[in-house]
C-alpha cells in the first residue's frame, strides 16, 4: 500500500513540472476581473515601485498611518485590501494578504501583475531557539519548504530563497540603522497544528530561527515570476522549550513593528532607488 501511494505522488509531481505552461494567467484572470477597459488601463498605467505585504491589519494599519503619503488608489484590485501610494514619481503598494502558503500566493500572484519589482513582507512567527524572545526580529535569507504550494513554482529542494541582492542590502540598511535582528533560516508550513515536537527538535538543531505559513512559497513564487522579495518575521510566541508560549498580544510585538516601520519610512528613499 505504501509503494502504492508513494508511486501515485511521484506520477502527481512528475506529470506536470514548474516549467510547464499553465492554461491560463494571473495577467488573464485581472483583465477578466476588472470592471472596465478604461479602468485597467488606469491602473496599468503606473511606474509600480515596492509593495509592501502584511498579514495582519494592526500592522498594516500601523504602516499605513506613520507613512504620510497620498494615497493614490483604494482597492484598485478587486476584493482585496490593497492600497496605492505616490512619493517623487514612484507608485508604492500596501497590502494585506490571507494567512497561508496557497491564498497568500495567489493573492500575490494577482497584485504582482501590475508590475511591482520588489515586495517586503512583514509577519510573525513562532521562536524555535532557546534564546528567543517575543518581539525579536528575524530577517530571512532562506526557508524550508514543507507546504505543497512552492512545489508547483519551483523544482523539487529543501529549501527556497529570496533575492540575495535585495536581502543583502536591507540586511546592511538594518545594520546601519543600529536595530537588534537576525538573518537566518526559517521553517514553513502548511499545518500549525501538527508542529510536532520531533519536527521542532530538528529544524531548531538546525539553527531555524523560527516557524510561519508563508515564506517558502513566497520566495518560491518570486523566483518563478523574477520579481524581488524579501521577508521580515516578528516572534510572538514560542517553542523552544518543549512547550508552546504565546504572547500575541505582547506590546513587545507592536513595539518591534513600530521599530520596523519607522526603518521602512526612514529608508524609504533608498528603498525606491534599489535595482535588481
Amino acid at each position: 500500500m505504501n509503494e502504492i501511494q508513494d508511486d501515485f505522488i511521484k506520477y502527481a509531481q512528475e506529470l506536470s513540472t514548474p516549467k510547464d505552461p499553465a492554461l491560463f494567467s494571473p495577467k488573464q484572470y485581472f483583465l477578466r476581473s476588472q470592471a472596465s477597459q478604461n479602468a485597467i488601463e488606469k491602473i496599468l498605467d503606473k511606474s509600480y515601485n515596492t509593495c509592501f505585504l502584511f498579514f495582519h491589519e494592526s500592522f498594516r494599519k500601523n504602516f499605513r498611518e506613520k507613512m504620510g503619503l497620498n494615497l493614490i488608489k483604494s482597492n484598485p484590485l478587486k476584493g482585496y485590501k490593497f492600497e496605492v501610494y505616490e512619493k517623487d514619481g514612484q507608485y508604492i503598494g500596501l497590502a494585506l494578504l490571507p494567512e497561508g502558503a496557497s491564498a497568500a500566493v495567489r493573492t500575490l500572484e494577482e497584485i504582482q501583475v501590475l508590475g511591482f519589482d520588489k515586495f517586503i513582507s512583514v509577519s510573525i512567527c513562532g521562536g524555535l531557539q532557546d534564546d528567543t524572545n517575543i518581539g525579536d526580529i528575524f530577517l530571512i535569507d532562506q526557508a524550508i519548504r514543507d507546504e505543497g504550494t512552492s512545489m508547483h513554482y519551483q523544482e523539487a529542494s529543501i529549501f527556497s530563497y529570496p533575492h540575495f541582492g535585495f536581502t543583502e542590502f536591507l540586511n546592511q540598511q538594518m545594520q546601519q540603522s543600529e536595530i537588534n535582528f537576525k538573518l537566518g533560516l526559517c521553517w514553513t508550513t502548511d499545518a500549525p497544528y501538527r508542529e510536532t515536537k520531533k519536527k521542532i527538535a530538528y529544524w531548531k538543531k538546525k539553527i531555524t530561527l523560527g516557524v510561519e505559513m508563508e515564506t517558502s512559497a513566497l520566495f518560491s513564487l518570486a523566483k518563478f515570476r523574477n520579481f524581488s522579495i524579501s521577508t521580515f518575521l516578528i516572534v510572538s510566541d514560542t517553542l523552544s522549550k518543549e512547550e508552546w508560549n504565546p504572547k500575541f498580544s505582547s506590546s513587545t510585538i507592536k513595539e518591534s513593528m513600530d521599530k520596523l516601520n519607522h526603518f521602512f519610512i526612514e529608508n524609504l528613499n533608498t528603498l525606491l532607488k534599489f535595482e535588481n
